[in-house]
């Protein structure tokens, strides 16, 4: 138990529990202590003496040894100091504990509470531990859970009693709590973000109610009628229309909180107030009037504090003007009298702060533009006749509206500057946060748990509204397709059926759930594999695997929903009342799903459960970044190895112009985004890429085949789909468009439904790489035998039966239907179609590879020998790790790893397509591609014949130029990519000897024979004429420029690529410097010979020249 840091003591995982930890070691001991001193031929019998119960004197030794050997990582000085009897150095962080060593050889803090007669010894002298190892980590968040997640004085607390001293505790501790996910949920406060800018229909100067802001506060019990008995009574509510710029108010009651009430509200304010151009509320939408209707998010009235504001105000008036007419009883009469006045209140509110300064008496409210008055402003002294008053007062009016909108500008726009609160920036939520929803209907325990799904930056970019997906069960529950229990159950995902039902909605009812119709031979092979393993004695003997399996039905929102299922267990349980079912429904793994989208959209929802996901046909290199999707492996190789290998593939046959078709989705994308990347790297270029998917119009498709019609290279390299194969490839054939060279992926390329639809041969002689073939023993007959599914799910068997044989079970018949009657005892072997077509044996065999690799974890996790250790807890965390640790054969010889980002070892057969003699056509492997072989190695081609397009047996060419011979120089064609040149002869004094490349040039002379030259000659009269020391400054400068070169050998470090930078930059600036010097000076030569310059003149205007040289060079 050595290392420092913790690092040889245990590992720091998250799964690591501190009393864990001390059981084993406690086991580790007794194990230990049972093999000693035994002979060999009783070391099997000793295992028998290991008890399932250990005493506290175990446990209490076991936790002297691991602190023993915490302290000797971290104290060895001090035990050394403390055993020579020597004192501690200055700089020890226990010199202020008085530590002593105990008679384990345990330091103990000495303290100086040792004479306390009622302590224990474990509080008076606690054991030292210091807060940088992993055990003190381990010991904060055992005491953490031990005192039900309390702060940090409490849990120090229980550290400190349990007899522990961590030094830096109280730092170690609040990190700790700062990290729990459960005291987060607790305590951690909501989250905000700084305030926005306010938007323009605030800061805007418009007539009244222009932009409004509505909102509905109430209710009020009023008195409707007088009865015999008293009196019936109802409510009201009030609608607050708030003016944005002028904040005016106008209230309109409404009698109940209903769609037509609240129209009439609003008809009422704009027939008063007149039409408004924007409105705004929490919740609403576009009624169709002219005007713009902005809604805030839900649960985000804070984003409405322009009126929620004024709501406040509103309610504190009428309350008093209530609590004066307490004795009278309310009617609808009174609180709209009420009503009125709280509104006049309101609107004769100051918008600044009152001024003290007399010459400025008025006080800008808001009636002050919506009445037009004044209460400052006296009547017009004077004899004013009538006609004079009337045709002044429109400039009266006038008068007031430009006094407000000055005062608004000059006083109030000041007083919003400031932001009152959020006034910090704070991090963005980003898609794929966990978050927790506050509810104020409900306590904090149960506030749901959602996923942000997509963010709505504001206009500063900062993130104030998000969607979330709610982790919360709403609707049916879900119920599994195939399910059979187990010890141990793992979780299926696959699309039975690949398309719906079509029905018609009548939208007076809640809508069925998704029907569609396929098979189910992915089941099949997940339930051979669970099979061979339940019925060996060696994987996991004394174990049974269960199974619950889901129909995803190529439904990304339905994949989700089933994998929530599968992760909380929310499933109808039909236990009967007496035996409740008690075991956790969790899944430990889940299998599936077959397509990429699926699995990231899976993925991203349980990744942060660590819950393995191991899919089987899911290419995208995408899905292998860990930091997007923590719990996802797969069996069959990344998109990122397929396109590299295809760009080596093309290599090999020397194609350097091609051009390239992919599917617009994430598969084609990103493989072709990766291939060329690699093309570029290999001397390739694309002459085109484009585009396509199944349901572009006409025209875009036949864009695509004027695109490969026009185009010149022979090569076409694609990441398609089969559907969007098909769409291309009958295009080309209504135009018989044929002789390209077709390089496909394993998506078609070993498809016998594309060969079959190829009726115009296009595709003849593809090349293109596979997954490699399969054979598991016993499987094809498992999978055809599907008549056990009729006892475990009669409903999907029912439809599958049917849905094989084209035939109906008499009680699904009915009267009107002539179909043949099924008799549940048809022969599957006798009818060919995609259920009994096994040309995907080889992704079979990926779902059995999956299985079997959850099934070898559990094996290392339970310590299965001859039995397994049943009393072992699983968590999903602990299997996915293991998981990734799996290296084994399966019984047909294939090795199965998983790398650093959960991928398989990359292997691929090469295919070509081969005509036979029947007309059909022979996928023939011609190679093998290895990715896991050393560079150069990786591709291995057979000594077979190929096929190529037209059935020639010629390698095609596709090259953009054909090389240049001896003596000739490539000159790239301008506009177009590297791969295009053409060959021109060598200029005088250059050759080349080999095809395509310039060797040397025989007139380059070397700097340093021009220096020796320059020095030599230095006194004749043509090098002084020619500036002597700046020929010699600019050659030495060149020289040091080319030596700069040298500082680039050997391995880069910090320093060097510093030295690299700074050295080549001062000799370039040196040499560059250098050049305008001579420049300068030629320029002055030049000038001496024009008319009417002297040298008084020429000498002024070169020290101008030379102080701006100067000055441009501190610039």
């Amino acid at each position: 138990m050595g290392g420092g840091g913790g690092g040889g003591v245990v590992d720091e995982g998250q799964g690591l529990h501190w009393r864990n930890l001390c059981k084993a070691t406690a086991r580790l001991i007794h194990v230990a202590a049972s093999f000693k001193g035994n002979p060999a031929s009783s070391v099997r019998n000793r295992w028998g003496s290991f008890r399932d119960t250990l005493t506290p004197s175990e446990l209490s030794h076991a936790e002297n040894i691991i602190i023993h050997a915490v302290q000797h990582d971290a104290y060895e000085t001090e035990l050394d100091c403390l055993r020579e009897g020597r004192e501690l150095p200055k700089q020890s962080p226990l010199k202020k504990l008085n530590p002593v060593a105990d008679e384990s050889g345990l330091l103990r803090v000495g303290g100086r509470i040792s004479s306390a007669p009622d302590l224990p010894r474990a509080e008076k002298h606690p054991l030292i531990i210091p807060h940088t190892h992993h055990i003190a980590t381990l010991l904060v968040r055992f005491y953490h859970e031990q005192v039900v997640r309390q702060g940090r004085h409490i849990t120090e607390g229980a550290v400190r009693a349990a007899g522990y001293w961590i030094v830096g505790g109280k730092r170690l501790v609040s990190s700790l709590i700062h990290k729990c996910e459960i005291c987060r949920k607790l305590r951690r406060r909501l989250e905000e973000q700084k305030m926005a800018d306010l938007p323009p229909d605030r800061l805007t100067p418009e007539p009244p109610f222009t932009h409004v802001g509505l909102d509905v506060f109430g209710p009020w019990a009023v008195m409707t009628r007088r009865t015999r008995g008293g009196s019936a009574d109802s409510k009201r509510w009030a609608v607050i229309f708030t003016c944005m710029s002028t904040r005016a108010v106008h209230f309109e009651l409404i009698e109940s909180m209903t769609t037509d009430s609240f129209i009439n509200a609003l008809r009422r304010f704009f027939a008063i107030r007149g039409p408004a151009k924007l409105l705004r509320s929490d919740r609403g939408t576009n009624f169709g009037r002219g005007c713009s209707w902005i809604f805030n998010p839900p649960h985000s009235s804070h984003m409405g504090g322009a009126w929620e504001r004024l709501i406040g105000v509103a309610r504190r008036i009428l309350d008093a003007m209530l609590l004066q007419t307490a004795h009278t009883r309310l009617t609808h009469e009174v609180l709209s009298t009420l009503m009125a006045e709280v509104m006049a209140i309101m609107n004769a509110r100051p918008l600044v702060p009152v001024s003290s300064d007399p010459d400025a008496p008025t006080v800008l409210t808001p009636a002050m533009l919506l009445t037009q008055k004044m209460s400052t402003v006296s009547a017009p002294s004077g004899n004013f006749q009538m006609a004079e008053l009337h045709g002044k007062q429109w400039k009266h009016v006038q008068c007031l509206a430009n006094t407000f909108w000055k005062r608004w500008r000059r006083d109030y726009l000041s007083t919003l500057q400031g932001r009152r609160k959020w006034t910090a920036e704070r991090p963005s939520v980003q898609v794929g946060d966990v978050v927790l929803l506050k509810d104020s209907q409900a306590h904090r325990n149960e506030w749901p748990v959602g996923l942000i799904v997509n963010t709505l930056p504001s206009g500063d970019k900062r993130i104030r509204k998000a969607e979330q997906q709610v982790c919360k069960l709403r609707g049916n529950p879900e119920n599994p397709q195939i399910f059979k229990d187990g010890d141990i159950i793992l979780g299926g995902i696959f699309s039975f059926h690949s398309k719906w039902k079509t029905r018609e909605d009548t939208f007076m009812q809640r809508p069925l759930p998704l029907e569609c119709i396929r098979g189910f031979q992915y089941t099949q092979a997940m339930l051979f594999a669970i099979e061979e393993i339940n019925n060996s004695t060696d994987l996991l003997p004394g174990i049974s695997l269960g199974y619950k399996i889901y129909d995803a039905c190529v439904s990304i929102a339905r994949g989700v929903r089933v994998a929530l299922a599968l992760a909380n267990g929310n499933e109808d349980v039909s236990a009967p009342s007496e035996a409740p079912c008690t075991r956790p429904a969790q899944v430990q793994a889940i299998m599936g799903e077959t397509s990429s989208s699926p699995c990231m959209a899976i993925s991203t929802v349980i990744g942060p459960f660590y819950i393995p996901l191991i899919s089987h046909f899911a290419t995208c290199a995408c899905l292998s970044d860990k930091t997007k999707y923590p719990s996802f492996l797969r069996t069959i190789p990344s998109d990122y190895y397929q396109s590299r290998a295809l760009a080596h593939l093309v290599k090999h046959f020397g194609w350097t112009w091609v051009g390239a078709i992919r599917t617009n989705d994430g598969y084609g994308n990103n493989g072709m985004a990766t291939f060329t990347k690699t093309a570029q790297q290999l001397g390739i270029c694309l002459e085109y890429s484009v585009s396509v998917f199944r349901t572009d119009p006409p025209d875009k498709i036949q864009k695509i085949v004027d695109i490969i019609k026009a185009s010149t290279s022979k090569v076409i390299v694609t990441f398609l789909s089969p559907t969007d194969l098909y769409v291309i490839i009958q295009k080309l054939a209504h135009y018989n468009i044929t002789g390209h060279q077709w390089v496909g992926t394993e998506a078609w390329i070993t498809d016998f439904q594309t060969a079959a639809m190829d009726r115009h041969h296009i595709l003849d002689g593809a090349i293109g790489l596979s997954i490699p073939k399969a054979h598991v023993s016993g499987m094809r007959e498992f999978m055809l035998d599907v008549k056990p599914l009729n006892s475990s799910s009669q409903e999907l068997f029912t439809e599958f039966w049917e849905a094989l044989f084209s035939c109906k079970f008499k009680q699904s018949l009915s009267s009107a239907e002539n179909e043949r009657e099924c008799t549940g005892h048809e022969d599957v072997t006798q009818v060919q179609n995609s259920f009994t077509d096994m040309s995907l044996m080889p992704i079979f065999y990926n779902v059995y590879k999956g299985v079997y690799a959850v099934a070898h974890a559990l094996h290392s996790i339970l310590s299965c020998n001859k039995t397994c250790d049943t009393n072992v807890q699983l968590d999903p965390f602990t299997i996915l790790q293991n998981i990734k640790k799996v290296h084994f054969k399966t019984k047909e010889g294939d090795e199965v790893y998983f790398n650093e980002n959960g991928d398989p070892a990359a292997k691929y057969e090469i295919i070509n397509w081969q005509p036979s003699e029947n007309g059909i056509v022979d996928f023939v492997t011609v190679g093998l591609y290895d990715a896991s072989l050393p560079a150069g190695k990786q591709m291995i081609l057979q000594n077979k014949s190929l096929i190529w397009a037209q059935n020639s047996q010629q390698v095609p060419v596709s090259v953009c130029s054909e090389k240049c011979p001896p003596g000739t120089r490539k000159v790239l064609q301008k506009g177009k990519p590297v791969c295009c040149y053409d060959c021109l002869g060598c200029a005088e004094g250059e050759i080349s000897n080999i095809t395509g490349v310039v060797i040397f040039n025989a007139r380059q002379p070397t700097e340093n024979l021009q220096i020796v030259l320059f020095k030599r000659y230095r006194q004749t009269p043509i090098v002084r004429a020619n500036n002597s020391e700046l020929s010699f400054l600019l050659l030495f400068s060149l020289t040091l420029c080319f030596l700069c070169s040298l500082t680039f050998i050997g391995q880069p470090s910090e320093w060097s690529c510093m030295l690299r930078h700074t050295a080549f930059g001062i000799t370039f600036v040196l040499c560059i410097s250098c050049v305008l010097g001579k420049t300068i000076v030629v320029l002055m030569a030049f000038r001496a010979t024009l008319p009417g310059v002297t040298w008084n003149n020429l000498q002024m205007n070169w020290g101008e020249l030379r102080d701006g040289e100067e000055c441009g060079e501190l610039e």
